[in-house]
């Protein structure tokens, strides 16, 4: 939580920004399968989203678009 709301405010820049970018889509994804695997009911998490990252960054994944 407290990496999200410092990558809100642009604390990070370069190589940080992909590690701090990573750490917190690794996160998500292991609490969203954690949930799925416990039968619980849960959305995608926003975070798996790449509608916030810049254009350099986004890349096609059609696991993505399946889900």
């Amino acid at each position: 939580m407290k990496l999200k709301i410092m990558k809100g405010m642009n604390v990070f820049n370069g190589l940080t920004y992909i590690e701090i970018t990573l750490i917190i889509i690794n996160t998500s994804r292991k609490l969203f399968l954690l949930n799925i695997e416990q039968g619980d009911e849960s959305l995608i998490p926003c975070e798996l989203s790449q509608k916030d990252l810049p254009l350099s960054y986004r890349f096609y994944d059609p696991i993505l678009k399946v889900i």
